[in-house]
């Protein structure tokens, strides 16, 4: 969200960068990364449901000097394996994908769901990380990690770590989950 002294804007997920022009003045900014995706498979198929991580939060203060537009990228809670739209990655088959982070970025193209462009990725202002997804075990210490600023909470599993600012598959991007189960 973005707010200033009188003036709040939420936004939501829809898949597409959102914009919004704001006036000279001092704003404070809110982003809050997506939940990771839950796993609901049926029970006595071996699919278990496990507790996915939250996402990340960051806050911070933009003082504009001048009229400047920006993008918003609400990241995505995914309902499958697949990671969440803006950076979630995805799991093996069976387990829940990783929530999307959320962005405020100086780039972007209103409706666009091209969150993967260099030009977004570089100039993101603020970034909260999503949360891992859920595990496909019937283990409760087996639950996603939560998104980070600096550094993505470990998931329960002591193979999944969680994503550091300058780690993951690459720049803007979560880690894929690699385990089997």
């Amino acid at each position: 969200g973005i707010s200033t002294k009188g003036y709040q804007k939420i936004f939501k997920y829809t898949g597409k960068a959102q914009s919004i022009v704001l006036g000279p003045g001092t704003y404070k900014l809110e982003v809050w990364g997506a939940e990771g995706g839950e796993n609901t498979g049926v029970i006595n198929s071996g699919c278990y449901k496990g507790n996915a991580g939250k996402g990340g939060y960051s806050v911070g203060i933009l003082k504009l000097t001048k009229e400047t537009k920006l993008y918003v990228y609400v990241g995505e809670s995914p309902k499958s394996s697949k990671g969440g739209w803006n950076g979630g990655r995805s799991a093996k088959s069976g387990a829940a994908g990783g929530g999307g982070g959320t962005d405020i970025s100086l780039y972007g193209e209103e409706g666009s769901s091209d969150w993967e462009n260099a030009n977004h990725l570089y100039s993101r202002i603020i970034v909260a990380g999503g949360g891992g997804g859920s595990s496909h075990s019937k283990y409760p210490e087996c639950y996603g990690g939560c998104g980070g600023g600096l550094k993505g909470g470990d998931s329960g599993d002591s193979d999944a770590k969680g994503g550091k600012q300058k780690n993951g598959f690459s720049f803007g991007f979560g880690e894929d989950n690699s385990n089997s189960i």
